[in-house]
């Protein structure tokens, strides 16, 4: 998921992590995983702030992380 507001593409790995990548280095940005140890499936940047991503993961709870913060 790219968000057109910021430098970052965000993205769900094979085993389920979210990896944020930095498109202005090309580097990784962080890799984080879900609170509960699910997998991920779902993701979507908010429309209301840059630095949010929402997720969700198999059990149907939904996350919502700060990406200034890595939380």
């Amino acid at each position: 998921m790219y968000n057109c507001k910021d430098e970052h593409l965000a993205s769900i790995s094979l085993s389920g992590d979210l990896i944020l990548h930095n498109l202005a280095s090309g580097q990784r940005a962080a890799e984080l995983k879900d609170p509960n140890q699910q997998m991920l499936r779902v993701l979507d940047y908010s429309r209301v702030s840059r630095h949010l991503l929402v997720t969700a993961g198999d059990d149907g709870t939904v996350h919502l992380w700060d990406t200034t913060g890595r939380n």
